[in-house]
């Protein structure tokens, strides 16, 4: 899973991996950064398979 969020008192980076989120990115969202996890999480996800 990926989590995409604006500024939040609530989560951050490392709560969000220690919940088992792969991956981390807060608005505003570069979409080559986007396209490129997407592509990273997609791909451990086929390696794990």
């Amino acid at each position: 899973m990926i989590l995409c969020t604006g500024y939040s008192d609530l989560i951050n980076r490392e709560k969000a991996i220690s919940a088992g989120i792969r991956e981390y990115l807060e608005k505003p969202v570069d979409i080559k950064e986007l396209t490129r996890l997407i592509r990273s999480t997609l791909d451990e996800s086929e390696a794990r398979a």
